[in-house]
C-alpha cells in the first residue's frame, strides 16, 4: 500500500503574497525508515503532490536531493489507496482545486503548523458508516451496538473499510468548501469572542482580561470560546477531543487563520506554545507537582486523569527508558493501540509494565525515585492494592520524593513526541491534588516502599545474572503477596507456554501485577481460588555471550485439590525446547504462606 503526501509551494488560500513559480510535480519516496519515523506510516512508498502552478507533470526525484520538496512550505500525508478512493468519490473536475482543498483540509487538522499529530479517534459518523457498510456489502455492520463496533475497529483499525469512512467525511467537507478566490482571514486570538467550525468569527476589540479555550477533535480545531474566568473542574472523560486553555497574557501575539470554515493557530517563532490537554478544565500547571522535567517547548501534550476514570496504566519501557504510556479506560482493556503508534525502534524492544486500578480502588500517592546513573522509577500507592514500583531497579542508593498524595489525587503525564528522529521518551509525570484532597502528614514524608533492595539468584557460573554490570541495561522487578488471593490471571508466551506475568486479585478488591501482563495480547488463563503456586526456572546460554545465561520460568497456579497430580507431572516433565536446561527444579508454595 502506498502513501501519498501533499505538500505546498504556494497557494492563494494560505498566503496572498506568494506567487506560484513551481510546477506541480509527483515525487516518489522508497525509504521506509524515513516514512516510518517522520510520518508514522508502515508502508515504504510515499507520493508527494507539490501544489503551485496550473499544470501537472509526473517525475521522480531522490528523497535526499529534491529542490521541490526542499522549497515546500508545508506537507501532509495520506494513504495512496485513500487518495484514489477520494478522487473517485469527490465530484470536482478541476484537479488543482481538488488538491488545494485536500491540502487545506489535511493541514488544518493540526492546531498549528508545527504541531504533531494528536491521534484523536474519529467521532461516530453514522451516515458515513452506513454508506461504507453498504458499499462493502456489510449493511448489518452499521446496525451493531457502538461498543461492539469499537471492539471490531480495535482489531482492524488499519483496514481500508475504516479509512474509507474518513475519506467519505472528507469528500463531504471538501465538496462544501466555498469560493476558491476567497483569501484566508487572519485575526489576533485575543480578539476572538467565539467560533465554531464552518461558521464565521465573532470578534471584539475589547481589552478585558479573558480566558480563551479551544476544542480540538480529529478534524482539527472545532471551537473557540472566550470565558470570563478559569473553568471550574468537573469529572468527565473526553476521549474524542483535546483542549487548550490560556489566559490573555498567554495568547498575546498568537493569531488564528481561517480558511473555508477551518481554523488553526499561527504562533510566534519563539513565543508561547500552548499546552494541549485531554480535558476542557485542566488543573493549573503552577499547582501541579511534576517530575524534574518540564513540559516540552515543542510538543506539550498533557493528560490529566483521576483514578476513578482508569482501570489501569501500561508503561512501555525500552532499555530502561519510559517511552510511552497507555491509559486503560473502562471500555478499553488492551494497550495495543498505543504500541502501534510507537516508533519502530521502541516497539521492538518494549517491555510492558502494567499497573492495575480495579473498580473501587484509587491512587493515594504518586512518587518519584531517583537513582544515580539510572532513569527514574515511579512510585504508586493504591488504597487497596498497596505500594507499587514502576521502572528499572538495581541501585542501592536512591532518593524518594512525593509528587502528590490524598484522597482526590489526579495523575498527569506528558505524551512523547512520536514524529521526530529523537528517541521516544515520556518526559513528564506528575500529580495534582484538588483542594478537597486531605492528605495525612505521613504521606508527605519520604515514603519507604518495600522493594528498596534485592538479592538476585546466581547463574550456573555463580554470577549474579541480574547484576548491574550484566548485559541487561535495565531490570524490572515486581512483587505481590500471595495471601487472600481470590483469583489469578496467568499470561503465557504464545509459542513456548512459559509464564510472562500474573495478575493477582485479592479479597479486599485490590489487584497486583507481576512480570509482563499484556491484556488481550498474550494468551491468559484464569485460575479461581488458587492455593498453590509452582515454578521451574530454565536457562539457555546467551547468543551474545556464552558466559551469560538467558532465563525463563514455567509457572502453574492451581487449587490445592489439583496440586498432588500436577506435582507428579513436574517431576517427570521434559524440557520442550532443544538447548534449554532446567536451572531450578520445580518449587511449590502454599499461597497463604509466602
Amino acid at each position: 500500500m502506498a502513501v501519498a503526501r501533499t505538500s505546498l509551494l504556494s497557494s492563494p488560500l494560505l498566503s496572498s503574497s506568494l506567487k506560484p513559480t513551481f510546477k506541480l510535480v509527483l515525487v516518489l519516496y522508497f525509504n521506509m525508515f524515513i516514512v516510518t519515523n517522520v510520518f508514522l506510516f508502515y508502508r515504504g512508498l510515499l507520493v508527494t503532490f507539490v501544489v503551485a502552478h496550473n499544470t501537472l507533470e509526473n517525475t521522480l526525484c531522490k528523497p535526499y536531493n529534491c529542490g521541490a520538496c526542499a522549497a515546500s512550505l508545508e506537507a501532509a500525508a495520506v494513504h495512496h489507496g485513500c487518495y484514489g478512493f477520494f478522487t473517485h468519490r469527490c465530484l470536482i473536475d478541476d484537479t488543482q482545486v481538488l488538491l488545494r482543498r485536500l491540502l487545506v483540509l489535511a493541514l488544518w487538522k493540526r492546531p498549528w503548523k508545527e504541531a504533531q499529530p494528536l491521534f484523536l479517534p474519529n467521532s461516530n459518523d453514522s451516515r458515513s458508516l452506513d454508506v461504507a457498510a453498504n458499499m462493502y456489502g456489510l449493511p448489518q455492520l452499521s446496525r451493531l451496538p457502538v461498543d461492539l463496533l469499537k471492539i471490531i475497529h480495535g482489531h482492524s483499525a488499519g483496514a481500508l473499510f475504516w479509512r474509507s469512512i474518513s475519506v467519505l467525511r472528507a469528500t463531504v467537507c471538501i465538496s462544501n468548501m466555498g469560493d476558491e478566490s476567497q483569501q484566508s482571514e487572519v485575526v489576533a486570538l485575543r480578539h476572538v469572542v467565539s467560533w465554531k467550525r464552518g461558521g464565521k468569527l465573532d470578534k471584539s476589540d475589547s481589552q478585558t482580561p479573558l480566558i480563551i479555550r479551544l476544542t480540538i477533535d480529529s478534524d482539527g480545531i472545532s471551537r473557540v470560546e472566550r470565558l470570563v474566568d478559569y473553568p471550574r473542574y468537573w469529572r468527565k472523560n473526553y476521549r474524542y477531543t483535546a483542549h487548550i486553555v490560556g489566559s490573555g497574557k498567554d495568547v498575546e501575539g498568537v493569531q488564528v487563520e481561517l480558511v473555508n470554515g477551518l481554523l488553526r493557530l499561527k504562533l510566534l517563532p519563539n513565543g508561547w506554545v500552548p499546552h494541549i490537554w485531554n480535558t476542557p478544565v485542566p488543573p493549573p500547571l503552577s499547582r501541579c507537582n511534576l517530575s524534574p522535567n518540564k513540559p516540552s517547548a515543542t510538543w506539550p501534550r498533557l493528560f490529566y486523569l483521576e483514578s476513578e476514570s482508569m482501570r489501569g496504566i501500561t508503561f512501555f519501557y525500552t532499555l530502561g527508558r519510559l517511552c510511552d504510556i497507555h491509559i486503560h479506560y473502562q471500555e478499553q482493556t488492551s494497550a495495543r493501540s498505543t504500541h502501534r503508534r510507537m516508533k519502530r525502534a521502541a516497539q521492538s524492544n518494549a517491555i510492558w509494565l502494567y499497573l492495575p486500578i480495579p473498580p473501587g480502588d484509587q491512587l493515594t500517592v504518586v512518587g518519584l525515585r531517583q537513582q544515580p546513573g539510572l532513569p527514574f522509577c515511579y512510585l504508586f500507592q493504591l488504597k487497596k492494592s498497596g505500594d507499587v514500583i514502576i521502572g528499572p531497579h538495581g541501585n542501592s542508593f536512591f532518593k524518594d520524593s512525593c509528587l502528590g498524595a490524598g484522597t482526590s489525587l489526579g495523575f498527569i503525564y506528558g505524551e512523547p513526541n512520536r514524529a521526530d528522529f529523537m528517541p521516544q521518551q515520556v518526559e513528564l509525570i506528575g500529580a495534582y491534588c484538588r483542594p478537597e484532597s486531605q492528605p495525612t502528614p505521613e504521606w508527605w514524608s519520604p515514603h519507604v516502599f518495600p522493594l528498596d533492595r534485592y538479592e538476585a539468584p546466581l547463574d550456573r557460573f555463580g554470577a549474579n545474572f541480574l547484576s548491574q554490570d550484566s548485559f541487561l541495561q535495565a531490570e524490572y522487578f515486581s512483587w505481590a503477596p500471595l495471601d487472600d488471593v481470590v483469583s489469578a490471571l496467568v499470561f503465557r508466551d504464545q509459542i513456548t507456554g512459559c509464564c510472562k506475568g500474573i495478575l493477582f486479585f485479592y479479597r479486599n478488591g485490590g489487584c497486583r501485577a507481576i512480570g509482563e501482563c499484556r491484556l488481550h495480547v498474550d494468551p491468559a488463563q484464569t485460575v479461581p481460588e488458587p492455593s498453590q503456586l509452582c515454578y521451574q526456572m530454565e536457562s539457555h546460554p546467551a547468543k551474545y555471550s556464552p558466559d551469560l545465561s538467558v532465563y525463563r520460568a514455567r509457572v502453574t497456579v492451581q487449587p490445592s485439590s489439583q496440586h498432588e497430580r500436577v506435582h507428579l507431572q513436574h517431576t517427570h516433565g521434559k524440557i520442550v525446547d532443544e538447548g534449554w536446561v532446567v536451572h531450578t527444579e520445580w518449587k511449590c508454595y502454599l499461597m497463604h504462606s509466602i
